[in-house]
């Protein structure tokens, strides 16, 4: 089964953001069959999401992330997964670099879209600022969906052929 893994430093704030925008998506769309998941490079397993974070999501973007809890980028959790995005340039370099062979499965958020760019990390933000990052991720995830589901799509037909 083909799926995107969403990845962020925390897995407390934009990647968690980014998974439930994207379930949301698939859900009004009625796309089934992928996996999507999130995860941070530099985080301990089974956390809760960032109180901002949710907060946000629930009043703001409709998205319930009370559930979530925290998981660490391995080696096995990339292996099940076809697509990696990826926040910032940090994060696509730790991934090439501790796990050969994904090269042509990691990409920035902003490159689903447009040109790159890092998505910065709002946890020491001031709200404003946390609110500005949070609606950028939401945002990205909305206009790169149409993409993400394209490189699924190549990714399943490559499989299948």
């Amino acid at each position: 089964m083909s799926g995107v893994l969403f990845v962020c430093s925390g897995n407390m704030c934009r990647s968690p953001l980014a998974e439930a925008q994207f379930r949301a998506l698939m859900q009004e769309y009625g796309i089934k069959g992928w996996k999507v998941a999130s995860a941070g490079t530099w985080v301990s397993n089974n956390l809760s999401a960032d109180e901002r974070t949710i907060d946000w999501a629930d009043q703001i973007a409709d998205l319930d992330l009370s559930e979530h809890r925290t998981q660490r980028v391995s080696g096995k959790l990339i292996s099940e997964y076809d697509l990696i995005v990826v926040m910032t340039d940090g994060h696509k370099e730790a991934i090439l670099n501790n796990y050969p062979g994904t090269n042509g499965n990691v990409i920035g958020l902003s490159e689903l879209s447009g040109p790159f760019f890092d998505v910065p990390d709002p946890v020491n933000l001031t709200d404003d600022e946390f609110e500005e990052v949070a609606i950028e991720v939401v945002n990205l995830v909305k206009k790169g969906f149409n993409e993400i589901i394209r490189r699924l799509m190549k990714k399943d037909s490559v499989v299948q052929e």
